[in-house]
Formats: C-alpha cells, sequence, structure tokens
C-alpha cells in the first residue's frame, strides 16, 4: 500500500473514531435520560392498589369500590387492574412500555438509544476491519486495542441492554447465556455478575453492569473526545473536525429516531414464558448466531 492511500486510510479511520466517540456520548445521554423511567425489577406490576397489573391500550368500564369507572385511554399504554388470564408484566417490563413510552419524547429516546447501538457495533467493526488493513497492530498498538476493548464492551453493552425491557426475547436470551454459562470457564461468576444466573435471575444486577460498560466505553473514548475538544478551539479545526463529522452524526441520530425499536410481547411475570415462541436474532448480534450456524455451538463459544 502506497502512502497515499495509508494517509487517506488513516483520514478516514480518524475521522470514524471522532464520530464513534461522539455517539457514545449521545448514548450516555439518552440512556441517562431513560433510567429517569426505567425501574430495574423482576417483581410483577402492580396498580396503586396493590394488586396485579396488566398493560393495556384501550379503555374499559369497571367497578372500583363503589364506583362505575371508565379505565384507560384508547391508543395510550395504560397499566390496568388484571383480570384472570391476562398477563402480568414485571415492573421493568410496565416501566418501558408504559412509563417511557408515555413520556415526552420517550419513544424518540428509546429509539436513538436502541438503535445507535447498532450504528455504534457498525462503525465499530468498519474501525477495526481498517486497522486491520493499515496493519495498525504493529504500527498503532494503542489505537488497536482501545478497538478490541471497544468492540468488547459494546457487545457486552447490546446483550445487557438488551434484556432490560424484560420482555419475552429478553428472557429467552437470558435463560439461554445463564444456561449456556454455567459449563464455560469461569461462568458460574459471569453469570451472576450479570445477574443471569438461572437460579437467581437479578435484572437489577444486569441493569448495574449496563451501565458500568457504558461508563468504560466513555473512558476508552476520553482520549478522542479531548483531542476533537482541542482541535476545535481553532477555526480551521472547526471546520476541519465538525463539519463533516456534524453531518454524519445528524444522518445517524436521525436515522436512529425514525427506526422504532421491534416490538416484542411483554413476559408474564406471574405466569412466565410457555408455550412455542420463534424469536429471530437481533442483527447486532447476528454474526455470532452465524457463526454457532458454522461451526456449532461449542467451537464458536
Amino acid at each position: 500500500m502506497n502512502d497515499s492511500w495509508t494517509a487517506r486510510l488513516s483520514n478516514f479511520s480518524n475521522g470514524l473514531v471522532g464520530v464513534i466517540a461522539v455517539l457514545v456520548v449521545v448514548q450516555m445521554v439518552s440512556g441517562v435520560l431513560l433510567s429517569m423511567w426505567y425501574v430495574p425489577s423482576r417483581a410483577p406490576a402492580v396498580t396503586s392498589n396493590g394488586s396485579h397489573a396488566t398493560i393495556s391500550y384501550g379503555s374499559r368500564i369497571e367497578r372500583v369500590g363503589s364506583f362505575t369507572d371508565t379505565l384507560g385511554v384508547d391508543g395510550v399504554a395504560t397499566l390496568l387492574p388484571a383480570r384472570s388470564g391476562d398477563v402480568v408484566p414485571s415492573a421493568a417490563g410496565a416501566s418501558v412500555a408504559v412509563d417511557v413510552a408515555n413520556a415526552p419524547g420517550g419513544h424518540l429516546l428509546r429509539s436513538i438509544h436502541h438503535n445507535n447501538t447498532g450504528w455504534m457495533y457498525g462503525l465499530g467493526a468498519l474501525w477495526f476491519l481498517l486497522l486491520i488493513v493499515r496493519v495498525a497492530y504493529r504500527a498503532e498498538p494503542s489505537a488497536w486495542w482501545r478497538a478490541v476493548v471497544f468492540l468488547t464492551l459494546i457487545i457486552i453493552g447490546a446483550w445487557s441492554g438488551r434484556l432490560l425491557p424484560d420482555d419475552v426475547y429478553s428472557e429467552i436470551s437470558r435463560r439461554i447465556v445463564g444456561h449456556e454459562l454455567q459449563e464455560a470457564p469461569f461462568g458460574k461468576f459471569f453469570a451472576s455478575l450479570f445477574g443471569v444466573d438461572p437460579v437467581a435471575p437479578l435484572i437489577s444486577r444486569t441493569w448495574v453492569m449496563h451501565v458500568l460498560t457504558g461508563t468504560a466505553l466513555l473512558a476508552a473514548f476520553w482520549k478522542p473526545l479531548s483531542a476533537m475538544r482541542g482541535a476545535a478551539s481553532t477555526a480551521s479545526g472547526v471546520s476541519r473536525y465538525w463539519a463533516s463529522r456534524g453531518l454524519a452524526l445528524t444522518a445517524i441520530v436521525v436515522a436512529s429516531a425514525l427506526l422504532p425499536p421491534a416490538v416484542t410481547p411483554v413476559r408474564d411475570a406471574v405466569g412466565g414464558v410457555s408455550g412455542q415462541t420463534h424469536i429471530d436474532p437481533w442483527w447486532v448480534v447476528s454474526p455470532l448466531h452465524t457463526l454457532v450456524g458454522w461451526f456449532g455451538a461449542e467451537l464458536t463459544g
């Protein structure tokens, strides 16, 4: 590879790092805002009088004490007293499906936080490939290790974050990973650390580890962010660092906001997961799913 192409790849790689660094900040800000409504508990959701609750998107007439009242609003997710046979979500599932959905800009925030993970994963993989082409593991070991740490953290963060809505997808993923970890070296420790131990699942611990993973991502990209702040202190730095990066970042955030997360049924915190349910792998972890199909679960693990 000649010097001209090496310089072009280096500039593109540095620009990619800048975009990823700002996306990490977007992820942190949206995550903090979502945490204002999120309740990290697998306990069944209850109404104000302590009875089990269910999620309703319509209105119904019900007797409350000595009065007959209309409960719920058509087209709006609301927690209503559960009847026999109703699905009772967990407090975590209800907080996502009801509280976040009804909060000002809640849908928008969740879409950005959810889809931004995919962008970070995709751009991180592209950055990693560029470093391989440039043989950066020899010339730029610090950038190489930052890319390795980033991809590791983003996979952990994406998986742990996908467990937090506590829907059917989350429950199936938790069970599969929790049981598989029992056979892996130090697997029981990691299962307990992330709250996915099959015997005692703790979504509050999963949430804490998700927050810590995000903090580690921010720490890993603190140096690129500092460099961008320094470059932005001059007029030429502003035009060079923020023009193209700003356009790319705006396009990514807008695209993330316009793509709502896939809707998966909430987990029944009382009845559990029963029957047959087919769940397609989230595209962020689809490459790992493909490797399992190619080489088998044991070799891939």
